[in-house]
């Protein structure tokens, strides 16, 4: 979730679009490579890896949107 909301505030605050591209195939892999792990060691509610972890990347850039512009707002 970390490595996805990193990849949308890097291509959508800071527009470094190449970095933000890595960032999310970095993601979508963790997030697969996860999901089969769960899946194959059978968890029985494994696909909400696959569903949490966009949902959490937002989250996690809406808060860093709100903090890091607040901070950087005040200098």
């Amino acid at each position: 979730m970390v490595v996805l909301g990193e990849a949308l505030w890097l291509g959508l605050s800071l527009h470094y679009w190449g970095e933000a591209a890595v960032y999310l195939a970095v993601g979508a892999l963790l997030t697969t490579f996860l999901t089969v792990y769960l899946a194959r060691a059978g968890v029985r509610r494994y696909w909400l890896c696959a569903v949490l972890a966009p949902v959490g990347g937002l989250a996690f850039y809406l808060a860093e949107l709100g903090i890091l512009d607040a901070l950087l707002g005040s200098i």
